[in-house]
């Protein structure tokens, strides 16, 4: 059943509004989680209206990443190497530079990624 009511699409415009009053440059990513549970039609449907289908990204579901209990550590939290290979889906699909990566023509430069931070902290 869908999770977006009255109350949270008026929310999620008013992000949406700062969003463009900002002139921020987003992504939606709808992160897979163990129990492979999907995101609603009627949410994405939703949630594309709003962002635009092109910032939205659902990792939801079934999918390659679900389907291996490896890349999770508990069943909402998926290991960082997995973390850093959606990242890289999300910010291919817009010919954007991942954050934390530097820009290079080739994008083949040194990249800092989420598991080099996560000892740092």
């Amino acid at each position: 059943p869908p999770a977006i009511g009255t109350a949270q699409r008026a929310i999620l415009e008013k992000i949406r509004a700062v969003f463009d009053r900002q002139h921020t440059s987003y992504r939606i990513v709808l992160m897979p989680i163990y129990d492979q549970v999907c995101l609603s039609p009627d949410d994405r449907d939703t949630l594309d209206s709003i962002f635009g289908s092109e910032n939205v990204f659902d990792f939801t579901g079934v999918n390659d990443f679900t389907s291996v209990p490896k890349n999770f550590y508990d069943a909402g939290h998926v290991r960082a190497e997995v973390a850093n290979e959606i990242l890289d889906v999300v910010y291919s699909a817009t010919g954007a530079v991942a954050p934390g990566r530097r820009a290079s023509p080739s994008m083949t430069g040194p990249a800092v990624r989420i598991d080099d931070q996560v000892g740092s902290q």
